[in-house]
């Protein structure tokens, strides 16, 4: 994989930065206990982190149709907590190393621009020259398209690092390269299924790479 062109590093938020899992979690099972979804539990979570979207909403009892009001629920609750909710362990010191060397760095979401000003605020992560947020679950690939047009980015001039499968999906359809991180949502065994590209275990693999 070429890495010489690349001058704008786009990652992801939640599960890449942002340890929101936990809390994401405890919020979810507030909401399954009302709507009669599936908890996640020590038990089925491991499955979960091993499986694509669709099939998370299908092992949960999600209807498709409510997952829009599902996530936002969750959103709101996790604005309350963004305060709480801590950054990956080494995340900090990577971000300074990259900022250092003249990367153009952004953050790409689903999650509210509101959520991810204040967790940076609250952490003292000050290093991103921009963030884009959409709320379009399955589309991503249609938001990386829109940050990059907005922000005036080459396509071969990009990485992404993110820790979904669904991010992998997104960077295909664009055709831009991606870093898979194994720390967030999606466990290390799915994400070396669906990229056959860079993988990184711990923040620290990101500087090795770039």
């Amino acid at each position: 994989m070429e890495i010489k062109k690349i001058k704008t590093i786009l990652f992801d938020f939640d599960g890449t930065i942002a340890d929101t899992m936990k809390k994401a979690i405890e919020i979810y099972n507030q909401l399954a206990l009302k709507n009669n979804f599936n908890l996640v539990d020590d038990y089925n979570l491991p499955e979960l982190r091993n499986n694509k979207p669709l099939v998370i909403l299908k092992k949960l009892r999600i209807p498709l149709r409510r997952l829009p009001s599902v996530a936002n629920k969750i959103r709101k609750k996790l604005k309350s907590s963004s305060g709480e909710i801590p950054a990956f362990k080494g995340i900090s010191k990577v971000l300074i190393k990259i900022k250092q060397m003249n990367y153009k760095i952004g953050i790409i979401s689903t999650n509210n621009i509101k959520n991810i000003e204040l967790f940076l605020k609250y952490n003292n992560l000050h290093y991103f020259d921009f963030i884009f947020s959409c709320r379009e679950m399955f589309g991503k690939h249609r938001i990386i398209k829109k940050a990059i047009k907005k922000n005036n980015l080459s396509v071969d001039e990009i990485i992404y690092i993110g820790d979904e499968i669904r991010d992998i999906d997104a960077c295909r359809k664009v055709g831009i390269k991606i870093i898979s991180v194994c720390w967030g949502y999606n466990d290390k065994d799915s994400l070396v299924k669906e990229n056959s590209g860079l993988i990184a275990e711990q923040p620290v693999d990101l500087l090795e790479y770039l």
